[in-house]
């Protein structure tokens, strides 16, 4: 039996989400000591755009929620790197087949010194190697982290999945985890990224369709991007998407560091697309899906104070037809991708009509050549 819990600790913010950050305003203030001539939002917004993969451990402050797996048990599943995106960077991916795992969730919280205590416990069996690929997939998720994180943060999503009856591909974002890269580009390069990446695994036999991308916050946005430049992508689930870059930022400063002056966080968020080579619009979310056909579900927390449900009922309605939202109680936004027993089931029956529809179409098309053969 293998297993692994999620804790919220308190009600600070994530220690990697911040962690690029952090050395940015270390970095501002030695330069106004030191007499630098560049201004702290143009320092912070280079830090911000440094992989949070290469910030050093001491400049991450601990946080809320935390992932303990034992040691070795992700291992147990498929793993490899492919060269994706330009400027090519390696990418790390895990794949966690369809199998009955027997997976329990639970979840209990409680209310310490005025803040809410949560633990969420993940417990599965792995299946027999001769039945390990006994069911046939309904299709392949891809599981897109957020900022500062890697795969492991989604892994609970990936069992989740895969119990009901999903291929899920566990993947580091560019500059995140096991995967390279020197910058986070937000949403500029990602998207590439990830259809590239798609594309290798499915020549190399490893995916089928349909495909889904489930995401939460900068994973989340990213899940709706793809759906812009890969038609293959048919739906995608956005736990906690942001519509606009420079208010998430805002927004993350004021919940969670109001130490910060706000005006760097300001011209950070305004510096970052120069130092991308963009327009200021690229990287809002709301922008890259105005006009386009796509299909999302988007699941916002009440309680989420750097992605709050407006930006989630904004993107819902630039989002086509099939599309859905949910708001999920007081839900803050660490824990949001958590609370399987407040969304999970809304999402799989979601996902499980966007199977069924796709494979309709496929019968369909296929029967529809059929009959241009026959004269």
């Amino acid at each position: 039996m293998g297993w692994g819990r999620v804790a919220r600790l308190n009600d600070s913010f994530s220690r990697r989400a911040l962690g690029g950050v952090l050395p940015g305003v270390a970095c501002a203030l030695l330069a106004l000591w030191l007499g630098v001539g560049c201004t702290p939002s143009g320092l912070l917004a280079r830090a911000i755009r440094v992989a949070p993969n290469r910030v050093p451990d001491f400049f991450k402050p601990s946080g809320p929620v935390v992932l303990r797996w034992p040691g070795g048990m992700m291992e147990r599943f498929a793993s490899g790197t492919n060269q994706v995106g330009s400027p090519a960077v390696a990418m790390h991916w895990r794949i966690v087949e369809p199998a009955d795992y027997g997976l329990e969730i639970t979840s209990t919280h409680g209310v310490v010194g005025g803040r809410t205590n949560r633990e969420f416990g993940f417990r599965f069996r792995m299946p027999e190697s001769t039945r390990f690929r006994s069911r046939q997939a309904l299709g392949t998720a891809f599981l897109l982290h957020g900022y500062g994180e890697d795969g492991g943060a989604m892994f609970p999503w990936a069992m989740y999945l895969a119990q009901a009856g999903w291929r899920s591909v566990l993947v580091d974002l560019r500059g995140h985890g096991a995967s390279g890269g020197r910058w986070v580009t937000f949403g500029v390069e990602e998207p590439n990224d990830l259809k590239c990446l798609r594309e290798s695994l499915e020549s190399a036999g490893r995916v089928e369709g349909p495909y889904v991308a489930v995401g939460h916050s900068m994973g989340a946005s990213l899940a709706l991007r793809w759906q812009v430049v890969d038609p293959e992508v048919r739906a995608s689930v956005a736990l906690g998407a942001y519509a606009e870059f420079e208010k998430a930022l805002v927004r993350l400063r004021d919940g969670y560091a109001r130490w910060m002056p706000r005006p760097w966080v300001r011209g950070a968020a305004r510096r970052l697309p120069q130092l991308l080579g963009v327009g200021r619009e690229v990287l809002d979310t709301s922008s890259a899906i105005r006009g386009r056909s796509m299909r999302a579900f988007l699941v916002s927390g009440q309680g989420d104070v750097v992605t709050p449900p407006e930006d989630g009922s904004e993107l819902r309605g630039l989002a086509g037809p099939g599309s859905g939202f949910l708001i999920v109680g007081d839900a803050t936004h660490e824990v949001l991708p958590y609370l399987f027993d407040q969304h999970g089931e809304v999402v799989l029956r979601w996902l499980a009509e966007v199977a069924r529809e796709s494979r309709s179409e496929t019968v369909a098309a296929g029967e529809g050549g059929r009959g241009q053969d026959t004269h």
